[in-house]
């Protein structure tokens, strides 16, 4: 793209004309398509550490319209006592049914896809998210 510019730029200082239109700029790091609305919002899961259901890891991810995500990994010792463990932000895409997470931050799991489907839980009706991870398990996020 700089190539291009300086192109262009190097044609018109020396009178010379573009041999075309101009090529519209391409999609930079800090910018992506809007989310599809069923996707929008926060959507949570937790794994419980002990029988007691005294402690739990309770992942979070919160998309936007715009098109980011923020991913927060905690560990809990309650509803209400919980620890960030990490943060993740970045950008997000989804088409085709594929969910598409480009951190734009440090992030342990690095650049990730994964088939998706947004239903409800087949018992109590609640919003899910469905991601399918890479070894064929089912992750499961409830709207939160």
């Amino acid at each position: 793209m700089v190539a291009a510019v300086l192109a262009v730029w190097l044609l018109a200082a020396c009178g010379g004309t573009p041999s075309g239109p101009p090529e519209p700029p391409g999609p930079t790091a800090e910018s992506s398509a809007p989310l599809a609305p069923e996707l929008v919002g926060s959507w949570q899961t937790q794994h419980w550490l002990d029988s007691t259901g005294s402690r739990a890891i309770v992942r979070t991810y919160r998309l936007t319209a715009e098109g980011r995500y923020d991913y927060t990994p905690a560990q809990c010792q309650s509803s209400t006592d919980c620890a960030v463990q990490s943060s993740e932000q970045g950008l997000v895409e989804a088409a085709g049914g594929i969910l598409r997470l480009r951190p734009q931050t440090a992030s342990a799991d690095g650049p990730r896809s994964y088939p998706y489907v947004v239903g409800r839980d087949p018992d109590v009706g609640d919003l899910q998210l469905h991601l399918t991870l890479a070894d064929g398990e089912t992750d499961i996020f409830y709207a939160a």
